[in-house]
């Protein structure tokens, strides 16, 4: 079985092309003989004319937006119209939408497509390219990325009406899509009913809500006056007088517009020959009877718009036939955009058992001139407001057919339509499902002979029915078109399921929920299966099968159910080992199996079982190796080559085996490199492969602290980062790209104790990332970047110790991170990162001893920590992160001496930790956090006398690090967390006046030192800690009269600082710590 070629659902040109038409003809239609309003036209005109305004980092800046509400009928959409019409009239760059305008005008993600290509045909970026099925939130911020460019050009004005309908997705119910940072040269008006999308809009700050008032009597009147005159209508002043005194739930029935101007049409009516029986029976002149005909009309009249409809389609039967009215009203009710005259004149007939009469039918339009209207390019007669379809739909019960029935015919009818016609393609699946025929939807679904129309059409019908279903929820819809799987010929089921596989779920994928998609998917996983019950042999079968479980398997793993996710994936792999041994020689199959192999790969990364993951990783390498080895000049085998190092690289860095992980990035780097001169020209696609290979390569070899190679590596990657960057200055990518080599290459100096030189690279980064925040100043990814430049450039100046330059860079962040935290305050990364802006000021703060600033920074950050901890109780690295601020507070408290208090933050700590370890006893991390957590209680214990039970503290802290350096004694961090815990304890036995235990203590921190010194002579870090620790012992030795061991202690200190300072003469703090060895052995005569 071939298999099918996907089929976009998107927007394409000429969807865009006609979503514009049907704006413009929708929007001009509503907006005509506009009238009143002017209160509300006039706020929005301010609002659309007001100067940009910065928002303030911590306050509520300027509004920037208008929700309109009203109740259905209350001229929404006319007022959308004019507003429109106003804005064109102006300068501003002007995007418009009517979710009501057309049945696809409901999805967010086409409406932001079509934005995106006019945003970027009018800045002169050309076409955008995204792919059909790309992560919604690329589009959302390509569209962010393109509004925030034109923003700074001139002023944008976005128009929405109807927020209410569009697809009820979070995108739709929540307008999750809108830009945060909202850009502060645009401003936005929508339009709705109350609740749900206008809801969530009015509640973002910057966005005013304003309730469309009912028309008063002048608006009416004037209503009422272009009516007449475009009409030339005989609507005398006792009928306008009669009219405007209806009242509705106590209040004028004309503050509706939609019931004023269906009661003046349906009013209009009784001036044509289909009511003239019914003027014959007043006295008088022919107009004073249809005056009187009028005056009874308008006293019997509804005074709410559902039933002045219901009304005005009885009043139409009685006038002409009950029968064929019935059946114009249901078939143009059945429609979702309407039929052609064409669609009428077969369908009519069908429906209401009569003869086609073309002046019956012509009757029918002037009769319902009021409630319908033809637009489009296919001249269809749809009705014109939403209520209309809602009371035609109450109708339905009237008819000779029931409703399915009345959709199977349709259905029926459009099959006998040409194969291009277009609503044929459209239409088709939309009554057939309604139809309630599961077995005819599969038949056509299933039909091999489809045209591209065709599929498409059918496929985005379905993707409808279950994004945004008429009735029911969404998993209801899924299951009832899983029923389409159920035809019992396989031919049929084997096309519809590899449709269902390759188009309809690639169109749901984005758009669903993953339960909703995972019902849809484990319905064609079951159709498969039951298909090779009976042929399973079927190859064609059993590669889609195997595409299913590695689909069902991401659904699994986006909803964190790892074990159920492994299991599908490897019953992938099984099939795809099985088709792979079949024909060693198809290398689609082949790739199929390096897939799976990764897959199950990162679900046992994240699990944490390395080893496993490892294997499979090399397992999806040996597969690449002998495909790239197969077909060398086949460039995007070697580049799957490429990343099968990478995988088992990450891997191996993992587990710590950086020698080996090395290896591998190193055999990625030569690949991308060979790519990269392969290429015709020295700008292509491999150059940033070839960059972020160095990359990877210079990260291994820093965390080897091989930082001289790491370097000149990283510096080989900014070479060409730095050639392309200057050779496309417009191009974000590289821009960004090369500042994140500044940062890694500023890191390897900083580690290096290099501070000048890391300095310089990070303001490097940091020119760049203010050059992109100045072209794009609403673009948070920007802006983040920037705050991160200057939080690295604000830890080196506290190295340098230029703390009030530091905590100038420190508050520069804080800035930004506020505006990011205020203008989206649910977006935890933006909390988070305004957490860690508190802890680096706090941190200046206390250094500074400015302990009250730093208290109050330090519980700034703790108080957003708690509101993250409390948000999802479950997520570790939050609870982790509150831990820490407990443990900021107290260090604050300790240094104003308020120990007890100091106490209870470091006890919260510890109870968190607790609860994590105990909680993941296998989580190393957890343990090193509880570790310090003793420690700190124990510093408070000691500093307030109780040092037995401080020595308590720092023994159940060396307890835990004795068992993590056991675990592995490569370990360098570990092992110095041991000599942290030997140092504090040898400090509370000398306090307890215990010298000879102490001393030991304290010896065995030094040999622990001195090993891991001898094992890397160019960390500098390790050899200023022997310094310090012989120090210390120099310290004992002096009090305990033992001059020679003092000297000898202060010399091998003195060695080692010099070593230190050799490596880094510019370090200040270093050559301090230098002068006081000399001038202590100084003290010693000779």
């Amino acid at each position: 079985m071939s298999q099918s070629r996907p089929v976009s659902v998107n927007s394409t040109i000429e969807d865009m092309q006609a979503e514009r038409n049907s704006l413009e003809a929708f929007a001009s239609d509503r907006a005509r003989d506009f009238v009143g309003r002017q209160p509300v036209i006039a706020r929005v005109t301010e609002l659309c004319t007001s100067p940009a305004k910065a928002l303030s980092p911590t306050r509520e800046g300027p509004p920037w937006g208008i929700c309109i509400t009203g109740d259905p009928g209350s001229g929404k959409s006319a007022l959308f119209g004019e507003l429109l019409r106003r804005v064109r009239e102006t300068d501003a760059f002007v995007l418009a939408h009517a979710a009501g305008a057309t049945p696809q005008a409901s999805s967010v993600d086409a409406m932001l497509r079509r934005w995106i290509s006019e945003l970027g045909s009018a800045l002169g970026v050309g076409d955008v390219d995204l792919a059909a099925n790309i992560e919604p939130e690329i589009v959302e911020r390509a569209f962010a990325s393109l509004l925030a460019r034109m923003s700074l050009q001139r002023r944008v004005v976005i128009l929405i009406d109807a927020i209410d309908r569009f697809n009820k997705t979070v995108r739709g119910k929540f307008t999750t899509w809108l830009p945060r940072p909202w850009p502060i040269n645009t401003r936005l008006v929508a339009t709705g009913i109350a609740g749900g999308a206008s809801k969530a809009l009015a509640e973002r700050s910057g966005v005013e809500s304003l309730t469309l008032p009912p028309l008063d009597a002048t608006e009416a009147r004037g209503i009422i006056d272009t009516f007449i005159k475009r009409h030339r209508s005989k609507i005398g002043p006792a009928v306008i007088d009669a009219l405007l005194d209806k009242k509705h739930a106590g209040s004028a029935a004309f503050g509706n517009p939609l019931w004023l101007v269906l009661a003046l049409e349906e009013l209009e009516l009784l001036n044509t020959e289909y009511f003239a029986d019914m003027q014959r029976e007043y006295s008088g002149d022919p107009g004073e009877r249809l005056q009187n005909a009028m005056m009874d009309t308008v006293g019997g009249m509804p005074t709410d718009v559902p039933r002045l409809y219901r009304a005005t389609f009885d009043s139409a039967s009685t006038a002409l036939d009950a029968t064929l009215t019935s059946a114009f009203i249901g078939l143009t009710s059945a429609s979702r955009s309407g039929w052609r005259d064409s669609d009428f004149r077969q369908l009519l007939p069908q429906v209401s058992g009569e003869p086609w009469d073309e002046k019956r039918f012509a009757a029918l339009l002037r009769l319902f001139r009021g409630q319908i209207h033809q637009h489009g390019t296919l001249a269809q007669w749809n009705f014109n407001h939403p209520q209309a379809q809602a009371a035609a739909r109450s109708r339905l019960a009237g008819l000779r057919l029931s409703n399915p029935q009345l959709h199977q015919l349709i259905a029926d009818y459009l099959l006998t339509l040409t194969p291009d016609d277009p609503l044929r393609a459209s239409e088709t699946m939309v009554h057939l499902l309604a139809g309630k025929d599961a077995a005819s939807a599969a038949r056509y679904y299933g039909d091999p002979s489809l045209s591209n129309a065709e599929l498409q059409g059918a496929t985005r019908a379905l993707a409808d029915a279950a994004i945004a279903p008429a009735a029911g929820t969404p998993a209801a819809a899924a299951q009832e078109i899983s029923r389409l799987l159920d035809n019992p010929d396989n031919s049929v089921r084997a096309h519809v399921a590899e449709r269902f596989l390759f188009n309809l779920d690639e169109a749901i994928e984005r758009h669903v929920s993953p339960d909703v998609r995972l019902l849809v998917l484990n319905a064609i996983v079951g159709a498969f299966e039951q298909l090779l019950r009976t042929d399973a042999d079927n190859a064609g079968w059993q590669h889609a099968l195997s595409v299913a479980r590695d689909r069902v398997g991401d659904v699994l793993v986006a909803q964190g159910k790892l074990p159920d996710a492994l299991k599908s994936y490897r019953d992938g792999l099984a099939i795809r080992d099985r088709l792979a041994k079949a024909d060693s020689a198809n290398t689609e199959r082949q790739r199929d199996l390096s897939l799976s192999h990764e897959k199950i790969g990162d679900v046992l990364a994240v699990q944490g079982k390395l080893t496993e993951a490892l294997e499979s990783f090399r397992s999806q390498r040996a597969v690449t190796e002998r495909l790239a080895q197969a077909n060398p000049g086949n460039a995007e085998l070697q580049v799957g080559l490429s990343l099968s190092h990478e995988k088992v690289g990450e891997a191996l860095m993992a587990q710590g085996n950086l020698d080996e992980a090395l290896e591998a990035f190193r055999s990625q780097l030569e690949i991308t490199e060979q790519l990269a001169r392969a290429a015709d020209t020295d700008d292509n696609d491999w150059q940033r492969d070839r960059t972020l290979s160095y990359d990877r390569v210079g990260e291994v070899l820093m965390a080897q602290d091989k930082l001289p190679e790491a370097l000149e590596v990283l510096r080989s990657g900014l070479t060409i980062k730095e050639r392309l960057a200057k050779a496309h200055p417009d191009n974000t990518g590289w821009q960004r790209s090369l500042l994140r080599s500044y940062d890694r290459i500023g890191d390897a100096l900083v580690a290096q104790g290099k501070l000048p030189d890391a300095l310089t690279s990070f303001r490097k980064g940091l020119e760049i990332a203010q050059q992109l925040s100045r072209a794009e100043p609403d673009n948070a990814g920007w802006l983040r970047d920037l705050s991160v430049s200057h939080g690295k450039i604000g830890d080196v100046l506290v190295a340098q110790s230029s703390l009030p330059d530091a905590l100038k860079s420190f508050h520069e962040g804080l800035t930004i991170r506020q505006r990011l935290a205020t203008a989206d305050p649910d977006n935890f990364d933006w909390q988070r990162g305004l957490a860690v802006s508190y802890d680096r000021i706090g941190d200046v703060l206390l250094a500074q001893e400015n302990m009250a600033g730093a208290l109050e920074a330090f519980r700034d950050q703790l108080a957003i920590a708690e509101r993250l901890a409390q948000s999802n109780p479950g997520n570790t690295g939050w609870q982790r992160d509150l831990s820490v601020s407990h443990e900021k507070v107290g260090d604050v408290l300790v240094a104003q001496s308020s120990l007890p208090e100091a106490l209870q933050s470091f006890r919260n700590a510890l109870a968190i930790r607790e609860r994590l370890a105990r909680n993941d006893p296998g989580n190393t991390a957890w343990q090193r956090s509880l570790s310090v957590s003793h420690d700190c209680i124990g510093d408070v214990l000691e500093a307030q006398g109780d040092v037995d039970e401080a020595l308590k503290s720092y023994r159940n802290a060396l307890a835990i690090r004795e068992r993590l350096a056991r675990s592995d004694p490569s370990n360098v961090v570990w092992q110095r967390d041991l000599t942290v815990s030997y140092a504090r304890i040898g400090e509370a036995l000398e306090a307890q006046g215990k010298p000879d235990e102490a001393l030991k203590s304290f010896n065995e921190e030094l040999a622990i030192l001195e090993r891991l010194s001898l094992a890397d002579p160019g960390n500098v870090d390790l050899q200023r800690s022997v310094a310090v620790s012989q120090g210390h012992l120099a310290e004992m030795y002096r009090r305990a009269n033992d001059r020679d061991n003092a000297l000898s202690a202060l010399r091998q200190g003195q060695a080692a600082m010099t070593r230190v300072v050799m490596r880094a003469p510019d370090n200040a703090g270093w050559k301090k710590d230098l002068d006081w060895f000399n001038e202590q052995i100084e003290t010693f005569p000779e």
